[in-house]
């Protein structure tokens, strides 16, 4: 991570991840959207991109391939444009089922059909105004105006409605058209939601693996976000060293590393050392910057044992087993308990469970204390 542009180029593709968990979990659904599978498709081909900037790799080779098979699954079969709703069609890609490329033909091709027939009866009938409309009560007809019902060829059109200027009617020719049409239309749909199907399913058989990448493309997020902050703020890699008689804490230079990004002018660093069971008691005026100092040893802890750089010129620590804070001033008057028996209670939780390796901050405890106190 130390080469910038890499890292760049690996937070630009984690960044259009997204939330691969919550996609897979629509996709277990059976009602789910065509664009869900599209989103993951995304999810996918961001990860893939962000794994290959990692030198060192926390997954197997075979979770890669697993992702890979779902991306190209979803490329090859489902349409880019697909429809929010699964019932409107055109959502498998043409190639994919042959039956399928018949019903598209055949249901893309039905406006020709129409338009054809239309033409041969206008040239037969000598009507002009003839047209051969649809609709989803009556279904497909020819509608012919009132002034020409006398060129009607009776022995061939038969009446199906009237209308106060207009007849309409219907042949045996366009009943074979809508007969074809319709039916290609609902086995188009049927053959669609059937392939869509096997692609639903095939991603839920590798969704574990999917979820176990997920899980480690977040690591990598939260890695990749620390090492652009060490590279900006000039954190540096702190030492971790052993339990024993002569162990100290030291930090110097440290730094507090919200604050220090919040204010105009430098951050004034501070040194500490601090050795086994030893208490530093910090006493001085308000906002003299006793809370800083205590709370970024404890974030200087925290930030080193998960992994990241820390604020500071360096750091020599141990490795707590816990922290324990006591800050601020809360009651729960409805238990009985006033500010005071709230931090006596604190005080006490902490004394109980602290071993010798736990690092212990109380930031103020009882009341009316002085510098004196």
């Amino acid at each position: 991570f130390s080469d910038s542009p890499q890292l760049k180029g690996l937070r630009l593709a984690i960044g259009r991840i997204g939330d691969i968990e919550r996609r897979l979990s629509k996709i277990s659904s059976p009602n789910v959207s065509p664009r869900d599978l599209l989103s993951l498709c995304d999810s996918l081909a961001a990860g893939l991109e962000a794994s290959s900037f990692c030198a060192q790799k926390i997954w197997s080779d075979h979770d890669l391939s697993q992702a890979r098979f779902v991306l190209e699954t979803i490329l090859s079969r489902v349409q880019e444009e697909a429809p929010v709703n699964l019932k409107n069609g055109n959502v498998i890609k043409p190639g994919v089922s042959s039956e399928l490329d018949q019903c598209m033909m055949l249901s893309n091709n039905s406006q020709d059909l129409l338009l054809q027939l239309e033409a041969r009866e206008k040239e037969l009938t000598g009507i002009s105004s003839l047209k051969v409309r649809f609709n989803n009560i009556f279904g497909y007809y020819i509608e012919i105006t009132n002034t020409n019902k006398d060129k009607v060829p009776i022995a061939r059109y038969e009446r199906k409605q009237t209308l106060a200027g207009s007849e309409r009617y219907m042949t045996k020719e366009l009943a074979e058209i809508e007969t074809k049409v319709l039916g290609a239309q609902a086995k188009r749909l049927e053959l669609e939601a059937a392939l869509f199907e096997d692609v639903r399913q095939s991603i839920m058989r590798v969704s574990p693996v999917l979820l176990k990448l997920a899980r480690d493309w977040a690591e990598i997020d939260v890695l990749a976000s620390l090492a652009k902050l060490s590279l900006e703020q000039d954190y540096k890699r702190p030492k971790f060293i052993e339990w024993n008689k002569s162990l100290s804490l030291t930090i110097k230079a440290s730094r507090h590393p919200v604050i220090e990004q919040n204010l105009k002018i430098p951050f004034k660093a501070n040194d500490i050392d601090l050795g086994l069971s030893d208490c530093l008691l910090l006493t001085g005026p308000n906002m003299a910057g006793k809370s800083t100092l205590m709370r970024q040893v404890a974030i200087t802890s925290l930030l080193a044992q998960m992994g990241s750089f820390v604020p500071c010129e360096s750091a020599e620590l141990p490795i707590f087993d816990q922290i324990f804070t006591r800050i601020g001033a809360n009651d729960f008057l409805s238990e009985g308990l006033s500010t005071f028996m709230v931090e006596m209670k604190e005080a006490a939780e902490i004394l109980t469970n602290a071993t010798p390796q736990s690092l212990v901050i109380l930031d103020e405890i009882g009341r009316g204390t002085s510098t004196y106190d």
